[in-house]
């Protein structure tokens, strides 16, 4: 755990992994570094990072950036392509259910009218054609 001190001493354990140390910096960070074994540690790989940086040349590291693989760009988009579809399939879905429960409700709605809303025996009513032929007069029409 890092106290109050140690955070103190945070930059000049990184000048001196560099070998740019102030002097009399260099005597504070010393005496710091022989009853603190955390900074100790953090000073020795920061040394090891530091001499590993002086095998790359500065020319180097200017003349050759960094590129991304040439299969980054298709992965990005088949990545896009297949987050679209997984969103559409779900609005799909939502949709799909809020029209079952719709029909649902209707279903539900319809059968209540049918079975609590009208009367049991409609009354029959006759209808007379005028010009008719006398059996057709004689049969009932039912309306509700």
């Amino acid at each position: 755990m890092t106290t109050d001190p140690c955070r103190d001493w945070r930059g000049a354990l990184g000048a001196a992994a560099l070998g740019v140390i102030d002097p009399a910096e260099e005597i504070g960070l010393r005496a710091h570094l022989d009853g603190c074994a955390s900074c100790r540690a953090e000073l020795r790989d920061l040394t090891a990072v530091a001499k590993a940086l002086t095998a790359v040349s500065d020319t180097d590291l200017i003349a050759a950036p960094a590129e991304p693989s040439g299969t980054l760009g298709g992965r990005v988009l088949a990545r896009v392509a297949h987050e679209r579809d997984v969103r559409r399939k779900r609005h799909v879905r939502r949709f799909a259910a809020g029209v079952g429960a719709l029909a649902t409700i209707a279903a539900a709605i319809v059968g209540l009218v049918l079975v609590i809303g009208g009367p049991s025996n409609p009354p029959a009513t006759s209808v007379a054609m005028a010009g008719a032929r006398p059996w057709i007069e004689c049969i009932p029409y039912v309306f509700m």
